[in-house]
């Protein structure tokens, strides 16, 4: 086996018992001495004052040794202890630490019940014969993780868990690190030279299906590329509740192959083009500094550091044009609200929102409760939004109600320029009343003006 610990298991020993095999002769407990042996055991021991001292030396197995000299009486058994205070006060919490663990199931939460330390939960678990006692790593891992999805915050799922709140932040941080990487692979394993094939939002363009032909007007539409040099961008959808069974499938943008040229199409001179994203790699593998490149660029340090951590690869380092694939899916719109899918962040939003939170409250309580998950943000703009806003409606109806102020649309904004009318409708001029009104003929023509 290899290690002193399994094999002590194997064979039902204690671990130090094992430990002091290893650093005697190889003679097991029983193993036959000559009569000289013993002697001269006795007459070291005599000198020496010690058991395990004098039979190390004399290559005789410890076990034997002490039995030797018990039952002799050379040296006297040392009484077992009496309980301590501590062992006292915890014994009336075995019974109910393990009444609570076959309720729950669960050591960590039994054991902060009771009010005991988890590692003594595990001990009175273990001697009572229960099974699974001792996660590995990797379980209570995968645990933490299943929390952090399902919208625990970080201390409470690493008590669950039964781990420091620093390895939790630890996973956090590698789980992150996961994602990037995948992202990474990703993006990097497409060849830059390949159409993109994406779906423009034009409110001009007719909206499709993707199964009909296409055709947009003003936009050259390429062959078709031979498979595995298409990249295939989803369009943004907003996603919307069924009115009723007979409601017609949803509609989108049908794809459309976009050229090279508009991949490369300088926006604004705020941002990066594909040739600043060249010269930046060009640098950084010349080992020049942030600051250097930002000076070449006329751009500041901070954006040049920004689109490095943004756009590298683990291992290939800096990717110019997977920056510049990733820019021109960012700038593609409408985009999604972060609300419109079901998650752990609209969860914790509808959650606050039903006992009477503002958006504002529930925008700075995110950062408070999930200060290492970006991904756990949003503004209070968008909960307005996804409330007031039918094409962006993310949350349920029913949700609405629950704004403290009771509405359910937004509240005009007044224009300290423009002057506010006394009445709902606009008044008529009295020099557009109408000629018969000077004979006086009908009733009601003799009422003053208004």
């Amino acid at each position: 086996m290899g290690t002193v610990t399994a094999a002590a298991r194997e064979l039902g020993f204690t671990r130090s018992t094992c430990l002091m095999w290893t650093k005697d002769d190889g003679r097991a407990p029983g193993a036959r001495y000559s009569a000289e042996q013993k002697a001269e055991f006795f007459v070291l021991l005599d000198r020496l004052g010690s058991v395990s001292a004098a039979a190390r030396q004399l290559g005789i197995n410890t076990q034997t040794a002490f039995k030797w000299s018990y039952s002799l009486t050379a040296v006297e058994r040392k009484p077992q202890g009496k309980p301590t205070a501590k062992q006292l006060a915890l014994a009336p919490k075995k019974a109910a630490f393990l009444a609570v663990l076959e309720r729950v199931g669960n050591i960590s939460v039994a054991a902060r019940e009771v009010g005991v330390k988890r590692s003594q939960g595990e001990s009175w678990a273990l001697a009572a014969g229960v099974e699974n006692v001792r996660q590995s790593r990797a379980e209570k891992q995968a645990e933490y993780t299943r929390l952090r999805e399902e919208g625990a915050t970080q201390k409470a799922a690493s008590a669950v868990v039964g781990v420091n709140r620093r390895v939790g932040y630890d996973w956090d941080q590698a789980a992150r690190a996961a994602r990037a990487h995948a992202d990474a692979n990703q993006s990097a394993d497409t060849a830059y030279t390949c159409e993109v094939t994406t779906a423009l939002a034009e409110p001009d363009i007719m909206l499709k299906t993707a199964a009909e032909p296409f055709e947009a007007p003003g936009l050259t539409m390429m062959p078709e590329l031979p498979p595995g040099c298409q990249e295939t961008m989803t369009p943004p959808i907003a996603a919307a509740a069924s009115t009723g069974p007979s409601e017609a499938p949803a509609r989108v943008p049908a794809p459309r192959t976009v050229t090279i040229e508009h991949l490369e199409q300088a926006i604004d001179s705020r941002y990066l083009v594909q040739q600043e994203r060249e010269l930046i790699a060009d640098m950084l593998r010349a080992e020049e500094s942030v600051r250097t490149i930002g000076r070449a660029l006329g751009r500041h340090a901070s954006s040049i550091s920004r689109e490095i951590m943004r756009n590298s690869h683990p291992r290939l380092g800096y990717q110019p044009y997977g920056a510049q694939r990733a820019a021109t899916k960012a700038r593609a719109r409408p985009k999604p609200s972060k609300l419109a899918t079901d998650g752990p962040l609209r969860r914790y939003v509808k959650a606050k929102l039903k006992l009477l939170w503002s958006p504002e409250q529930i925008t700075h309580t995110l950062i408070k409760d999930f200060p290492d998950d970006p991904s756990m943000r949003v503004s209070h703009e968008t909960i307005y939004q996804a409330l007031y806003v039918q094409a962006r409606g993310g949350l349920k109806r029913e949700v609405q109600d629950a704004l403290r102020t009771g509405r359910t649309r937004r509240k005009k904004h007044k224009n300290p320029e423009e002057r506010t009318s006394r009445f709902r409708d606009p008044m008529i001029n009295i020099s557009e009343r109408p000629a018969e009104v000077e004979d006086r003929a009908i009733p009601g023509h003799w009422e003053g003006d208004l």
